[in-house]
């Protein structure tokens, strides 16, 4: 009896075995990660479950109708959309600005994008920390400059009025950066041909970016935009280090309360509940993005 079919067999298991144990240490990793912290988060969205207690008490929907009668948290989530809506839009308009005017050619561009994409490479934490001090009322360079142009600075950490801005501000300045860089390489990748045809038909500056330009970016602006509203949405650290969610609760976006929830009162089941409505409402504003950034924009 010829050994060759089984050979054939057993080869031609072993080729198909080969990928799955190099992707499974990978798959196991992003299962304990990812998948089982994820679902076992939903279970707890159906429980009471405080830290020190022996086991979860399943108590049905309770947890996401208090979602609805928690003032904090419906405070927490107009805040979280504010932030999130301002910082966008200003980061946008200022990286847009920033990569039309680096795009051309001028001496030290590359000096200059060096120099522009340092604060991405400081850690939101030290961010925050470096920020609460420059905000300091007295000794603070924000308020010295503006001191020095005939303004009285506030008190940007300690007003509820200015907290929110100051927090927006930080922002602004670490992450318009990622926005310049992402835009800058598209507009390098874009192909030469429609602005060297609009050109020769006499288009202004204006009707080239407004006719060609725009358009084709459009890919890449929706890419950038989804991922920093992803993030804004979800921001934790600049909160935490430069306002504590306060004067009061001037700051408290939804990922700083949910935090509160979970590890100061150690609600648990509670705190998994915000959490998916976090995940709920980053669908969402990703949904309305799509839906904004697909149908035909006019400037």
């Amino acid at each position: 009896m010829s050994l060759a079919p089984v050979k054939e067999k057993i080869i031609s298991i072993q080729k198909r075995s080969i990928p799955i144990l190099f992707i499974a240490p990978t798959l196991i990793v992003i299962f304990f990660v990812i998948i089982y912290p994820l679902f076992y988060s939903f279970f707890l969205t159906f429980h009471k479950f405080t830290i020190g207690m022996d086991s979860p008490r399943y108590i049905g929907l309770r947890n996401y109708v208090s979602l609805f009668s928690d003032t904090r948290l419906l405070h927490s989530l107009y805040l979280s959309i504010a932030f999130t809506c301002i910082a966008l839009v200003l980061e946008f308009l200022i990286g847009l600005g920033l990569a039309l005017l680096v795009d051309k050619a001028i001496r030290g561009r590359s000096m200059i994008i060096s120099i522009l994409i340092i604060p991405m490479g400081v850690m939101p934490v030290v961010i925050g920390l470096v920020w609460r001090m420059l905000y300091h009322p007295s000794y603070g360079v924000v308020n010295h400059v503006l001191t020095t142009l005939g303004f009285k600075g506030p008190q940007w950490l300690a007003s509820t009025g200015w907290a929110l801005p100051a927090l927006i501000i930080s922002d602004i300045w670490q992450w318009t950066p990622y926005i310049f860089l992402v835009i800058l390489a598209g507009l390098q990748s874009l192909p030469k041909e429609p602005f060297e045809a609009a050109k020769i038909d006499g288009a202004s500056s204006w009707q080239m970016f407004h006719q060609v330009c725009f358009p084709l970016l459009r890919p890449v602006i929706l890419v950038v935009l989804l991922l920093r509203a992803m993030d804004l949405i979800k921001e934790f650290d600049k909160v935490y280090t430069l306002t504590g969610g306060g004067p009061g609760s001037a700051t408290e976006i939804m990922s700083y309360y949910v935090y509160k929830i979970g590890f100061k009162y150690f609600k648990m089941g509670y705190g998994a509940t915000c959490s998916f409505l976090i995940l709920l409402v980053i669908a969402a504003l990703s949904f309305i993005l799509i839906k904004i950034w697909s149908s035909k924009v006019e400037l």
